[in-house]
């Protein structure tokens, strides 16, 4: 689902949920008609669901960040003029970041892939209970229900994601240029005649030792694993994003009649 305002974990709110609404509940106007069946609801919402891939990119990913962090600190340890130990070191820092955020994401999905099927299910009783609550406890019980399965899938009781304890924005940004770093030789001495001449490492690279190259090719296996991993935790978080939104459009039209 592409939503219009809302492109990264911050920026859901609830201002940005009521806006992105606005032709959400038009569409759904024109294309559902009450009350919401389960076929549909399941349909319309098989794009948010947690699948096994997503798990698996994950656990192979956290199995890489041992044996990378290993290849770091032996790199940082033999003090050689070879490397930029600056840059080794701020690799190092990178990769021992990634654990506790990918583990605990790891959690939150197994958590929400158990929970996902019946989650759907009690959306579509409760959405169809709105339009027959006429009583204040009524609507205090509908949105005490509602709240709750919003709650789920935002780890957070106000319509706002939390990611400060997961994957998000600042681990992709990390993985992603240290990645893009180590194509270009991150680890290793550029000197400055080196860099005035706009050497490619292709070229730099066969100057070095071997052991070194391969060693260093063997962290950027490791590292594009730890990237993947990243990236799929987080596409995944932002679907709970693109999930809360879309509830929180079929609320609005439940309620609109």
């Amino acid at each position: 689902m592409n939503l219009l305002y809302i492109h990264t974990l911050p920026h859901l709110s609830p201002k940005m949920a009521e806006l992105e609404s606005v032709y959400l509940v038009r569409e759904l106007k024109q294309k559902v008609k009450p009350p919401l069946s389960l076929t549909v609801a399941q349909e319309h919402f098989s794009e948010f669901l947690v699948s096994p891939t997503d798990k698996e990119t994950i656990e192979q990913g956290l199995a890489a960040i041992e044996p990378a962090v290993q290849i770091a600190q032996q790199i940082l340890g033999e003090q050689n003029s070879l490397h930029e130990l600056i840059n080794v070191q701020r690799t190092l820092q990178i990769l021992q970041e990634m654990p506790q955020p990918l583990f605990g994401n790891l959690r939150f999905l197994e958590e929400i892939s158990l929970w996902q099927e019946q989650g759907i299910n009690e959306f579509v009783v409760v959405l169809n209970t709105i339009p027959r609550c006429r009583t204040q406890d009524e609507k205090k019980a509908c949105d005490a229900r509602l709240s709750a399965l919003f709650e789920k899938i935002l780890r957070n009781n106000i319509l706002v994601f939390r990611s400060h304890d997961i994957i998000n924005e600042a681990q992709l940004a990390h993985i992603n240029g240290l990645q893009e770093g180590m194509t270009k030789g991150y680890l290793f001495h550029i000197s400055l005649e080196d860099e005035l001449k706009k050497r490619s490492f292709e070229v730099l690279k066969q100057g070095l030792p071997a052991p070194e190259i391969e060693r260093n090719e063997q962290l950027q296996i490791y590292v594009t694993s730890i990237k993947r991993a990243v990236e799929r935790a987080y596409q995944a978080n932002f679907r709970m994003v693109q999930w809360a939104t879309l509830w929180y459009a079929y609320v609005k039209w439940a309620m609109s009649g």
